[in-house]
Formats: C-alpha cells, sequence, structure tokens
C-alpha cells in the first residue's frame, strides 16, 4: 500500500510541474469553470421563483444538493478526468503495454497518473459553497447523519469512477477514439438533478441499475435523515456489485487488448 502512496506523490510532483509550464491554461479552466457554477445557482434559482418546492426539497436544501455534486465532478476532474481522458489513445496506439509491464495495478496507474491542479481550485471553490451554505442553513442536521454524509460522499466518487470507466472500457473492442464518453456526459446531467423529479420507475434504476443517485442525490437526503438502515445496506451493495463487473469487464478488456508488439 505504502508503494502506491509514494507512486502518487509522484504523480502529484509532476502533475504540478506540468501546470506551472501552462499558467494561463490553469487560469482559464477555472474561470471557465466557475461561470458554469454560477449558470447552475442561477438555473435553479429560476426555477425556485415559479414553485416552492422541487422534487420534495425546499430551495434551501437544494442549494446543499448542489455543491454536493459540483463538489464530486470537480473532484473527478481534478483526481481521474485527465488520466481516463488519454486511456482510449493508449489502448488503440498500444502504449498501454509501458503500463502493463509495471510492478503495480494498470487500472491504478492509468486511472491516477495525472493530477489536474487547475481543477483543484474549483474543488475548493465548492468546498467553500457547500461550508456557506450548511453553516447559514435552518436545518437542523443530526451528528450520524452529517457523518454518513461524507461517507456517501466517498462512496458517490468511487461511483463516478466507475461509472466513466465502464464507458471508456469498450474501446478495447471498438476501437474509437473516445468509447462511450458522450454517453457519460448525457448522463451528468440525470445526476445533476434531484431524482426524487423523475418517473418511479427511472428512480428504482437510478437507486439500482444505473446509480446515478448515488452521486449526489442519495448523500444529501442522508444529510436530511431522508433515509432507513436498509436504504444505506442497499446502497453500499450496489456500489459494492457495479465495482465487480467494472473490474471484472477491464480484466475482460485486457484479453481483448491486441499488444503493439503483437
Amino acid at each position: 500500500m505504502m508503494r502506491y502512496f509514494r507512486l502518487y506523490s509522484h504523480f502529484i510532483r509532476f502533475s504540478f510541474t506540468k501546470a506551472l509550464e501552462f499558467r494561463l491554461d490553469f487560469v482559464f479552466r477555472f474561470l471557465m469553470d466557475t461561470s458554469f457554477y454560477i449558470i447552475d445557482f442561477l438555473f435553479f434559482e429560476l426555477i425556485y421563483n415559479f414553485t416552492p418546492i422541487l422534487g420534495g426539497w425546499q430551495k434551501e436544501q437544494l442549494y446543499l444538493f448542489i455543491p454536493t455534486y459540483l463538489f464530486i465532478d470537480a473532484f473527478r476532474m481534478t483526481v481521474v478526468a485527465n488520466s481516463l481522458w488519454w486511456l482510449p489513445k493508449h489502448i488503440n496506439s498500444g502504449q498501454i503495454d509501458y503500463y502493463l509491464t509495471k510492478p503495480v495495478s494498470s487500472l491504478f496507474f492509468l486511472s491516477f497518473k495525472d493530477f489536474d491542479f487547475s481543477s483543484l481550485l474549483n474543488l475548493f471553490l465548492t468546498i467553500f459553497l457547500f461550508g456557506y451554505f450548511f453553516l447559514t442553513s435552518t436545518i437542523n442536521f443530526e451528528v450520524l447523519n452529517i457523518a454518513l454524509y461524507f461517507l456517501f460522499m466517498i462512496n458517490a466518487l468511487i461511483v463516478i469512477y466507475l461509472i466513466q470507466l465502464s464507458c471508456l472500457i469498450p474501446v478495447f473492442w471498438t476501437g474509437s477514439p473516445r468509447g462511450f464518453m458522450e454517453l457519460f456526459h448525457s448522463l451528468a446531467y440525470l445526476w445533476e438533478r434531484p431524482t426524487q423529479i423523475f418517473p418511479y420507475v427511472l428512480r428504482r434504476v437510478f437507486y439500482s441499475v444505473i446509480p446515478l443517485a448515488m452521486v449526489a442525490t442519495f448523500p444529501c437526503q442522508v444529510l436530511f435523515g431522508e433515509y432507513q438502515v436498509v436504504d444505506i445496506v442497499k446502497s453500499l451493495f450496489v456500489t459494492i456489485l457495479i465495482a465487480f463487473f467494472v473490474i471484472l469487464f477491464w480484466k475482460l478488456g485486457l484479453k481483448k487488448y491486441t499488444s503493439a508488439s503483437s
């Protein structure tokens, strides 16, 4: 385990050096994402001008939901997005050979080798936004629910990584330059909305088959006390089950992979 921590620290140092070489890009990405955050808040502010409740949540609750999914997306962009962006190219060009020969997990190496410092600023911004709306909220939060919220935030980070990875693994068979990333970006529009606004059948799908509700809705439901113990067990079980199938999918992809030296 310590070997992976040391390796990841090298990834971060290398990425920081690279970020300093492109400072304009560093600033531009921060400003671009900040504009996106403002538009998101304005969108829901407009909706609440016409209704006091959306998906059973008042505006005060939704203003905690928004920085929740913004944080998860910013974390994804900071930690794995850049690395996974290169995955189809590595597979199609045969460059994945370089990672398969390393004495560490190839999936770990390919997923975490590029740390995006420009998105790190956005990550801090989302933490500030959540902290502000949490501290100014009139909702009475229980300590247990707060602890469970952070637990399921970790769970959400794992889920969103698994979803993105599952959209890229088909490259082993299709040879496409981007995999199913358009599908992944389309799914983002769904987890950026409270799952309660969708019809019953879709809600069941988003909680079990395609766990989009696990990204932001369920952590917030836990924070607001809108859950039962069985919901927690089911959510963790779904995450473990999906992780099992995605890793199995990855291993099948490696068997299909044709080495550049073959």
